[in-house]
Parts: C-alpha cells; structure tokens; sequence
C-alpha cells in the first residue's frame, strides 16, 4: 500500500498530453488540450509590462471557467498545470511569475460548495516553487490571494 506522500508525488507525475505554442503577436503561450471527460482545458501564460517591469502571468480556465468547476479530475489538471509553467519556464526563464486564487462560495451544479483553490495553491507553490528556481510571496485581500514568483 502507498503511502499518502508516494501518492501526492503520483498524483502530479501524470499530466495530460498538450503542446505549449507562443504567439507572439500577444506575447503569450498557450496550451489547449481534452480532459478524459471531453472538456477543454486551455493554459495562457501572457506577458505582461507594468511601471517598466515585466512578469508572466498565469491563467487557466476548463470548458471556459476560470474558477472550481467541480467536475473533477483536478490532481492531473494541475499535474498538467505545473508541466506547463515547468516547459515555459525552461523557454522563457522568467524573472517573475505570477497567478492568483479568487476567494469564492461558489456551488457546482450539484449544488456543493466548491469553494477556492488557495489552500491548494499555497500548497502546491510551497512544493514546487524551490524546485523550478523561484521564491514565492502571497498577498492577501477580502477577494482573492496573488502569488508571486520571484527568480532566485
């Protein structure tokens, strides 16, 4: 029997196929692939330039919902997720990264509250953010918690 910490490594060394394309007329990379259930999961990393500083930030929505769709599947989402960021970062060797979590009561379609993903983000950028070469920072408010990705 594993145990729960061979499993959590399991669980994020099985992403999905995709293939990362730039688009440099939007100075963005993109990722668009099917999940087992037939939904659409896209993955952007766009470029962005504000007071003369440059970062990348990172965004994914599934079927084209940005926030807890509750339909599953979510270990190898952001398996593929973290894939995504890993390959991008190995193309572009960002100086900063950036993504947030949205603060949410939301319900599925089921009706069960699906809450927010910033348990699991603040988590998943403890484990892996050392890895890829970065130092991590959040900022909290009422509506949401942005990380931020800081080479080292």
């Amino acid at each position: 029997m594993k145990t729960f910490k061979e499993f959590i490594k399991e669980a994020f060394d099985k992403p999905y196929p995709y293939r990362l394309k730039y688009k440099p007329s939007v100075e963005e990379y993109e990722a668009v692939l099917k999940l087992k259930d037939g939904s659409k999961l896209v993955i952007y990393i766009s470029k962005q330039i504000e007071s003369r500083k440059t970062y990348w930030v990172v965004d994914f929505l599934r079927d084209g919902k940005m926030g807890v769709t509750g339909g599953g599947d979510q270990m190898r989402i952001f398996a593929t997720v973290i894939s995504v960021i890993e390959e991008f970062i190995k193309k572009e060797s960002a100086d900063e990264i950036r993504f947030s979590a949205e603060k949410s009561d939301d319900e599925d379609e089921k009706g069960v509250k699906v809450g927010s993903r910033e348990k699991l983000y603040t988590r998943l950028v403890k484990r892996f953010s050392d890895r890829m070469g970065y130092k991590s920072k959040q900022k909290t408010d009422s509506l949401q918690t942005k990380f931020i990705l800081t080479k080292k």
